[in-house]
């Protein structure tokens, strides 16, 4: 059976952002040593603070951090440089040795045999007070072998006409570069390799509708009422995650078309008091096409984060 990993996003992408600082420009560079991860910040321009994704459901705000992930797989690394005016961000994915089971992958789809996943991604940070907006699309995909466990390679993989980027391990991912976000319908490609024949396939599916998350800071060990200015609509799931920078909670519950959700304190009393703390809400609907030969699961989701305090 094939693992629920999911597509945190958590903040993951390289951006576009309103009242944005035009001098700010974020980059970064890394080293790895088996899992442990040293980050070199590029970044240009008169950033004050910064605001690290690794993909796995911590965070940091150091300027040059190192992080130790605990599987390994491809994470989808994000940096957010603020400074008085806005904020930009930049998003690398990077792969760690090991294995394919990485938080940042895909919802499981049963009877799928492959997953074409496309992201409209919304990030929220504060900034003197004002909640910034960060947008971005995002696509991902993979090809499953017999066994449904391992990745295999499909030839060029596109999506509205624009190439995924593919890894060692077989797992196809796009960012958008200019901050545009997907809308519907959405027409994916492939040409094709031995294990895959080349399908061209448009899907009409709805993309979930979200906003933005309105609850606050955490508090260890309590109830958490997590609130959205909207109820989520055009969804089959939601996967909530939130994070104090080390400990992460994460659980795939229904939809339930209202804009509250309540997560039972007794899943944070592994928090600990942090700045660094995030929210990360996924939703997604799917539809499953027979294509040629194969059972494609064509996945539509929204993703919406928020950097909070723990207290």
């Amino acid at each position: 059976m094939k693992k629920p990993i999911y597509f945190l996003l958590i903040a993951a992408l390289a951006v576009f952002v309103t009242s944005c600082d035009e001098k700010i420009e974020p980059d970064f560079d890394y080293t790895i040593e088996e899992n442990t991860v040293t980050f070199e910040n590029l970044t240009k321009g008169d950033a004050t603070e910064y605001t690290w994704s690794f993909g796995d459901g911590n965070t940091s705000a150091d300027k040059n951090p190192t992080h130790t992930y605990d599987k390994g797989g491809d994470y989808l690394v994000s940096l957010i440089a603020q400074s008085s005016s806005g904020a930009k961000e930049k998003t690398k994915t990077i792969t760690i040795e090991g294995g394919g089971d990485a938080a940042v992958t895909l919802p499981i789809v049963p009877g799928a045999e492959a997953l074409m996943v496309a992201i409209n991604n919304t990030t929220f940070t504060q900034q003197a007070g004002l909640s910034l907006e960060i947008n971005i699309g995002l696509a991902a995909s993979v090809f499953f072998d017999a066994a449904g466990t391992a990745y295999v390679y499909a030839g060029d993989v596109t999506i509205n006409g624009m190439a995924l980027d593919k890894n060692e391990s077989n797992y196809y991912t796009y960012t958008s570069t200019s901050g545009e976000e997907f809308k519907n319908p959405v027409t994916w490609k492939a040409s094709g390799s031995a294990d895959f024949d080349a399908f061209d396939k448009t899907i009409n599916l709805d993309f979930p509708a979200m906003s933005e998350i309105t609850s606050g800071d955490i508090t260890a060990g309590a109830d958490y009422n997590l609130t959205f200015k909207s109820a989520i609509t055009n969804a089959d799931s939601v996967i909530i995650v939130m994070s104090d920078g080390s400990s992460t909670y994460q659980k795939i519950v229904p939809n339930n078309n209202t804009n509250t959700y309540t997560v039972d304190g007794s899943e944070l009393s592994s928090f600990t008091a942090s700045e660094n703390g995030l929210i990360s809400i996924s939703a997604y609907q799917y539809v499953l096409e027979e294509v040629g030969t194969k059972k494609i699961a064509f996945v539509n989701q929204g993703n919406v984060t928020k950097t909070v305090a723990v207290k």
